[in-house]
């Protein structure tokens, strides 16, 4: 047992003096010119992302024949833009070495995947909702006991308007594990019988 808590304290200094020995490298490369370029990239990341999901909701409005397929655009194209930005921040402006970078983003993944469970569940459940479509904008659903138009889906989080007007803002994660119901999912088209006089 001595021997095995040796080995595991060995393993645990050898990481730590790792991922000292590669931050110490990246303090190197990183300089506050890059860290000013890397904030101004993703302030320019931010309001692109606003930018163009008003220029989606724009036209979801004036073509109303693609109004839902526009926006269930705006929270893909969100994603697309933000993994670009981070790429670029990381490959383009920061140009750290690649041992730097796997073992930086294994100790940072770990120890943000123990901090932020929750919020890694929500943006994990925004993604599944996003390409399984159990619902999308404008279809009315029950989850729990609101019910309403669905008005946003986000990545962490999805917005319903219930009919008395409230805005309802659930997680994603909450959507995933638990049963909705959405009455408008079926067909479109029905038979309707009338008198004409």
């Amino acid at each position: 047992k001595l021997a095995g808590k040796d080995s595991t304290a060995t393993d645990t200094a050898a990481v730590k003096g790792e991922t000292e020995q590669a931050l110490a490298q990246l303090e190197e490369v990183i300089s506050w010119r890059k860290v000013i370029l890397v904030i101004i990239f993703f302030i320019i990341a931010y309001y692109s992302t606003v930018f163009i999901g008003k220029i989606l909701d724009n036209f979801s409005e004036r073509i109303s024949k693609y109004r839902l397929k526009i926006k269930r655009m705006v929270p893909i194209v969100r994603v697309i833009i933000w993994t670009l930005a981070i790429y670029i921040a990381i490959a383009g402006i920061i140009q750290p070495p690649y041992a730097t970078v796997i073992t930086v983003m294994a100790s940072v993944g770990i120890a943000v995947g123990l901090a932020s469970q929750d919020v890694l569940k929500n943006l994990f459940g925004g993604i599944m909702l996003i390409l399984d479509r159990p619902f999308q904008v404008g279809d009315k659903i029950q989850f729990a006991e609101h019910y309403g138009e669905v008005q946003q889906i986000g990545l962490r989080s999805s917005r319903i308007v219930t009919p008395g007007d409230s805005v309802v803002t659930i997680p994603n994660g909450e959507l995933i594990r638990t049963a909705v119901s959405n009455a408008n999912s079926g067909a479109l088209d029905c038979l309707v019988v009338t008198n004409i006089y």
